[in-house]
């Protein structure tokens, strides 16, 4: 039987990764999620002077799916 799989996206501030980011990415590895896949993402947020951007970056992890 092919292994199947679950995924989760997660969303990091594009100003850096910090020291509770690096655990809470080591915390997700000791069970077993891996990262599969990164990309530049953008946020809308609805300002009184309009919409502005925030920028972050969305990993796409995953881990064999449990039975």
């Amino acid at each position: 039987m092919a292994q199947k799989w679950e995924y989760m996206d997660i969303y990091i501030n594009a100003s850096g990764i910090w020291e509770d980011t690096l655990k809470e990415l080591n915390r997700m590895g000791d069970e077993g999620w891996e990262l599969v896949g990164m990309t530049p993402a953008r946020t809308a947020i609805p300002e009184e002077k309009g919409i502005i951007a925030e920028y972050e970056t969305a990993l796409l992890l995953k881990r064999p799916k449990g039975e």
